[in-house]
């Protein structure tokens, strides 16, 4: 891609990353705290950051870019596609995943895998969903769920490749749908939450799913006049925001003990944000991939800073907790929101530090290019 593409311009869809990680980030650092300055009718819980959409988020973002590498002939439908898109999603999120892992079992917590023998054969598997627990390294369910849908993927595409748009948009709809009436189903009948919808691979197929077959659908969308396009990004900017803020209090109002507000959360805003990314991503996605990530370019467009967060947003994911676990006694403060404030600046500030390293050794030389 020519350096240029975009130049001078943040990418959207980057905003969206960052945005999610530090869903999960604010969030996380809840636990390393003392929560009590939460209160039911102030401003605090703007720090009570949806961090399960955050996962929502880059669960649509996922489908919708596995799709592009399709569509766009970066990977082939042939066997050759097959295994050169398994073997970069391998280099990219498994290898410095297992990587992360062996040196929080060797080096923070050695007697941990002696005392949990069935841990390396889920890790080994794809199949550690968090249990047993490890706040080190807690956060690691989400990248064995994700690869799950990552060798599916690949068959996925060969199948829409012989769909036309029309079929495209019922699949959509078929996925958007049938996730919603799943979790519908679950709350009713009392499923566990955290097992059969937040952490299984069911759960998660619709936003996977529905991202993956929407990259097909909206790949030769007409080109919005200029006003019309201006309106509708104002448009999505803002719902999305909303949307995250409204999410920050219900999810407030839920963790002080209002039950249907948390199921209103957890049972019906997947759906809401699928149909929000949709919006999203068809306003803003032009077409010419990814925005420039260059620190060079931050003092010619300092919003470059957006772009260059996004590109470490996976290592920043994989490191936060183990950062903020291990920082979260520097901080004794009497008044626990700014005990809260103080780790989460510095442990963003460690954790960024660490992701840029951890980033430039496992880079290979495809992401160079």
């Amino acid at each position: 891609m020519d350096e240029k593409t975009n130049y001078g311009i943040v990418d959207p869809l980057n905003v969206l990353r960052v945005v999610a990680a530090l869903c999960v980030f604010f969030l996380h650092t809840t636990i390393f705290t003392d929560v009590s300055f939460f209160a039911e009718r102030d401003a605090t819980f703007i720090f009570r950051t949806p961090a399960w959409a955050g996962v929502w988020i880059f669960m649509f973002l996922s489908g919708y870019f596995a799709g592009k590498g399709f569509i766009s002939g970066k990977y082939s439908l042939s066997v050759r596609g097959f295994l050169q898109y398994y073997k970069r999603r391998f280099v990219k999120i498994i290898f410095p995943t297992f990587c992360f892992i062996f040196f929080c079992v060797t080096v923070i917590q050695p007697d941990f895998v002696p005392n949990n023998p069935d841990f390396l054969p889920k890790v080994l598997t794809f199949m550690y969903r968090g249990k047993p627990d490890f706040s080190a390294m807690g956060a690691t369910w989400y990248v064995f769920l994700l690869f799950w849908f990552y060798l599916l993927a690949p068959f996925a595409a060969f199948l829409l490749n012989k769909c036309c748009k029309s079929v495209y948009i019922l699949l959509v709809c078929i996925f958007t749908v049938g996730g919603f009436a799943f979790r519908l189903l679950a709350l009713k009948y009392k499923l566990p939450w955290s097992q059969d919808v937040y952490l299984s691979l069911y759960g998660n197929a619709d936003l996977f799913f529905s991202g993956m077959c929407w990259s097909y659908a909206s790949k030769n969308k007409k080109v919005l006049k200029h006003s019309l396009s201006a309106v509708l990004k104002i448009c999505a900017g803002v719902l999305f925001a909303a949307l995250i803020i409204v999410n920050c209090y219900i999810y407030n109002q839920g963790s002080l003990g209002d039950t249907a507000l948390l199921n209103l959360y957890q049972y019906y805003f997947p759906t809401a944000y699928i149909l929000l990314l949709i919006f999203y991503v068809y306003v803003f996605d032009n077409g010419r991939g990814k925005a420039v990530r260059s620190v060079k370019r931050l003092a010619e467009n300092p919003l470059h800073i957006i772009d260059w967060l996004s590109s470490i947003s996976f290592e920043f994911y994989l490191l936060h907790s183990l950062v903020l676990w291990k920082i979260s006694g520097w901080f004794t403060l009497k008044d626990p929101l700014s005990a809260y404030l103080w780790l989460a600046l510095t442990g963003a500030i460690i954790t960024i530090i660490l992701s840029v390293g951890f980033h430039r050794i496992f880079k290979t030389k495809e992401t160079k290019q």
